[in-house]
């Protein structure tokens, strides 16, 4: 048996093809030909269908590692000339391990192969310049498996 083509039409599509049948005075349609001869088809389906979505906000965003898209992002002038997990990454040797951002703590985190987050260095740095040093010193406190050490280089 032969497949019968799928034709896809949008809701505004149907919409207006249902007000145009009633406007013809081919179809009742709850009442709508009532009012086909002194409203437009367009303010009808504008009106079945609400207002169109809005249009996306300018506003920055970072997408972390772990695929969560962070909005409200501090200012770049509060960063300038530092380094920043999310404007001005540094090459610490976490930094190919994916970020996370740890909403309960207000921290960015890196996951290290095992899973286990790690405080991120940029944003400890961040907190100690911004809080000091003894929160900096709170905020690193975290389950750790040592990946977050230096590893040793050996000569």
């Amino acid at each position: 048996m032969a497949e019968r083509p799928v034709t896809v039409i949008t809701a505004a599509e149907r919409l207006r093809e249902q007000f145009a049948a009633a406007k013809k005075g081919n179809h009742y349609n709850n009442g709508w030909y009532v009012y086909m001869d002194k409203v437009d088809i367009e303010t009808l389906v504008a009106y079945v269908l609400g207002p169109p979505d809005p249009e996306p906000d300018s506003e920055p965003t970072y997408t972390t590692g772990a695929g969560q898209v962070l909005h409200s992002l501090h200012d770049p002038a509060k960063c300038e000339g530092e380094h920043c997990v999310i404007h001005n990454p540094s090459h610490h040797y976490m930094a190919d391990y994916p970020t996370h951002w740890r909403e309960d703590r207000g921290i960015m985190e890196r996951i290290c192969p095992h899973g286990v987050g790690h405080p991120d260095p940029d944003t400890l740095d961040f907190i100690r310049r911004t809080r000091g040093a003894a929160f900096a010193l709170t905020e690193a406190v975290h389950g750790c498996d040592g990946c977050c050490k230096p590893k040793a280089v050996q000569v």
